[in-house]
């Protein structure tokens, strides 16, 4: 009865409001003294002040369309006069304003120059967010049956936490009309992609902003309507595209150079073709030009740091990370969180680079180490530990010499020759004997490091902003790859030396939160113990023996490591796996390649791996091996699949996400 009763309203209202046999249905109106989108009008709603509105009745008196509008409690006296040239007085409530139809899919250019030609910068306060608000108009149900469409959809956005270095991603579901709202938190001004469906919306989130934002897919209308509305619409209007470069051209060394001389050309034609749309749009806004100008030069600058990959070791030349430094560097501006993603990538390749030169230069003195250990009470070295490291720093600085001219193939022995020799041995005892040795040495090495790597920051012209969110970066990453708590000197330097409060916030609460994982105690005896492989040697044999307790059940392997990313990421999602398989009595057994013991233990805490149809084995790296080499593992992670007769099947690494599918499979094997 609803729908029918819908249905004559919309009848109604092309029949009453078709003023002069014009259609009023689907179609949006604009401000023409402000150029705001003033007011839409579908069969149905209303889009007026932000809000959607329902139609309670409609009139036609002598041409002119009224309408009275309820959301909730409030109500509205619409009044549509006739066309005239293209316009028509549009009355609300009694105010009048003259407005056009707007034709295009986005707004088109604001009639004056923006007043606010700043980009909002809170500085990196905390706890500010932006908020979407919206509709999206549903499509009919001919077109919903045709192409399977469903009435409620996702709206997603994900953003990079600037501190930390780690995505996030947030979502909610229209409701039955299709309006929707999203709260997003934000460091600071935010550009990041709305999602709906098909469509990519860019957004440029000034903090506690809300905006309201409207997709007609039928009429392929993408409009934002409030105060603060106009930044959106002219980004979204006036897109720039900034192009992939192509680094096939890359071979060598020898290329980057032209490669950097390929892009920075391309980045000033694109710099251009910004002014001359600016020229021949003259009321865009400066904060559009501002906008757009940061996207040109970080974007292009994430790709040009990106191109390292195409380097056999991942390094670019000093030269190339200087040029890198002194034509891009200097041209982006804060926040820093302006074009989101893109920053923090450029910025995490950049800054390891620049590691990787400040290491270079920096001449490591094992004896220096030694006697600020021994001043420190950590360390109590014999004659024999002494000359034995004037040995290893002779032999380290001949060593840095060799590695500038050996090919990267030919580094490896040299490398080995050094581990081997005698002096090396005697270290190694020393640091076996003195077993706070390490992480005295470990932290004091780290945070002269961190020093140096701050000036050079500095010296390269980055805001002290930047070298804040470097040193931030730095630690909050070195936890979370570690998947434990950093040791106390060097967060208690960190924390000193950060000047931005959210900064040492964030490090703060990245470091509780792995300390609160070390403190978990395992529910079950998930971790089991090697010593039933013990002296095993052939890889097979030893896969046999670890299945061994689970004959005539299937067994999903999973071979991983604490270092790998995506290893970590399809953990996180485990719970989900165990809770939809667990009708098939499934035994999961876990293989950690090459993981230290605290972070192995930190990680299966951190994702809850554990259950009494769960097993983690942490072998001896040469065992680990030989099972790797047997099962032919060429990545991580690796997934096989052995069924109750013991036969070992290929699984592919992204066999959960459908998990449906899968379940039918290994109920298939049942």
């Amino acid at each position: 009865m609803k729908k029918l009763s819908s249905y004559l309203l919309s009848l109604l209202l092309i029949l009453l409001c078709g003023c002069n046999g014009d259609d009023l249905m689907d179609t949006y109106w604009r401000d023409n003294k402000t150029g705001e989108w003033l007011i839409g009008l579908t069969n149905e709603k209303v889009i007026y002040d932000s809000k959607v509105w329902d139609i309670a009745t409609s009139n036609d008196n002598d041409g002119i369309c009224t309408i009275q509008a309820e959301c909730g409690t409030e109500k509205l006296d619409i009044s549509f006069g006739n066309q005239q040239d293209g316009k028509r007085t549009i009355s609300v409530n009694g105010n009048e304003t003259e407005c056009s139809i707007i034709d295009g899919r986005f707004l088109p250019d604001y009639p004056e120059k923006d007043a606010c030609d700043t980009i909002a910068n809170n500085h990196y306060a905390e706890g500010d967010s932006v908020t979407i608000m919206g509709w999206i108009k549903p499509r009919s149900s001919i077109v919903k049956w045709l192409h399977k469409l469903t009435d409620n959809q996702e709206v997603s956005a994900q953003t990079t936490d600037i501190y930390t270095d780690q995505y996030q991603t947030f979502k909610t579901q229209t409701d039955s009309i299709g309006c929707f709202t999203l709260r997003i938190p934000i460091a600071n001004t935010t550009s990041f992609y709305l999602k709906t469906g098909s469509e990519m919306i860019t957004i440029v989130a000034e903090p506690n902003e809300t905006y309201f934002l409207m997709i007609d897919p039928s009429e392929d209308k993408t409009l934002f309507m409030g105060r603060n509305a106009r930044l959106q619409n002219e980004v979204n209007a006036h897109s720039i595209d900034v192009e992939h470069h192509n680094t096939s051209q890359i071979n060598g060394e020898s290329d980057m150079m032209v490669y950097f001389d390929y892009v920075y050309k391309k980045t000033i034609d694109q710099l251009k073709q910004l002014d001359e749309t600016c020229q021949q749009h003259p009321t865009l806004s400066k904060r559009y030009k501002t906008f757009q100008a940061n996207k040109i030069w970080v974007v292009n600058a994430n790709y040009l740091m990106q191109s390292r990959f195409k380097m056999p070791d991942f390094r670019v030349p000093e030269a190339f990370l200087n040029a890198v430094g002194k034509h891009y560097a200097s041209h982006i501006q804060e926040p820093y969180t302006l074009i989101g993603s893109e920053f923090t990538t450029f910025f995490r390749d950049y800054c390891q680079e620049l590691e990787f030169e400040v290491n270079n230069k920096f001449i490591f003195k094992l004896k220096t180490m030694m006697q600020s250990a021994v001043s420190a009470g950590v360390l109590t070295p014999t004659a024999k530990e002494w000359a034995a490291a004037d040995q290893y720093d002779a032999a380290y600085a001949l060593l840095r010499k060799k590695f500038m001219n050996t090919p990267d193939s030919l580094r490896k022995p040299l490398i080995e020759a050094f581990n081997n020799s005698d002096f090396t041995k005697v270290i190694s005892e020393m640091i076996r004997r003195n077993p706070d040795y390490e992480n005295y040495a470990n932290s004091k090495f780290d945070i002269n490091n961190i020093e140096q790597n701050l000036q050079e920051l500095n010296v390269c012209g980055w805001s002290q902003n930047a070298q804040d969110l470097y040193l931030c970066r730095r630690i909050c990453i070195t936890i979370a790859n570690v998947y434990k708590p950093i040791y106390k000197p060097i967060f208690d330097f960190a924390v000193e030396r950060v000047h931005m409060p959210a900064a040492a916030n964030a490090m703060r609460a990245t470091n509780l939160k792995y300390e609160q994982i070390a403190q978990q105690v395992l529910s079950y005896d998930n971790l089991k113990s090697n010593d039933v492989v013990k002296g095993m040697t052939d890889g097979e044999q030893i896969l046999k023996k670890l299945i061994e307790p689970y004959k005539g059940r299937i067994v999903i392997l999973d071979i991983w490591g604490t270092w790998c990313g995506p290893c970590k990421e399809r953990l996180s999602h485990s719970q989900e796996e165990y809770e939809r398989l667990k009708h098939l009595d499934i035994v999961y057994l876990y293989l950690a390649n090459n993981s230290k013991d605290e972070s192995w233990k930190s990680v299966i805490k951190a994702f809850n791996l554990t259950g009494p149809n769960v097993a983690h084995y942490n072998l001896p790296v040469e065992q680990q091996k030989a099972v790797e080499n047997f099962l032919r593992v060429k990545g991580f992670p690796t997934y096989k699949l052995i069924d109750k007769q013991g036969n070992i099947h290929d699984l592919d690494w992204l066999h959960a996400n459908d998990l449906d599918a899968f379940a039918k499979r290994l109920e298939r094997m049942k």
